[in-house]
């Protein structure tokens, strides 16, 4: 589930392969990525209810920071669980996470 409140996302549950397609289609994320070429700056991503993961969760969320950066935001990833940031360190992309 994703909720978004301006520029900060939230993301609860899992990002799997079973459930990435849903997250990806999700409508609370349209508003955000419609307002950014005038919102332009640091978009928040809260993971901290973050459960599984799996490499489909991590490519939704290179997906999600390469549509804000292209908008000339920033995706900031906060409190990414332990095995998010293990596979992004493992793929060559733990910057992502600070």
């Amino acid at each position: 589930m994703i909720t978004a409140n301006g520029n900060l996302i939230r993301v609860r549950g899992d990002m799997t392969a079973s459930t990435a397609r849903a997250l990806f289609e999700s409508r609370a994320l349209k508003p955000v990525f419609k307002s950014m070429p005038k919102a332009a700056g640091e978009v928040r991503i809260n993971l901290s209810e973050v459960g599984e993961t799996d490499s489909a969760g991590l490519a939704l969320l290179l997906h999600w920071a390469n549509r804000i950066e292209a908008a000339s935001g920033k995706a900031v990833f906060e409190n990414a669980p332990a095995q998010l940031r293990q596979m992004a360190k493992i793929s060559g992309l733990a910057g992502m996470f600070g």
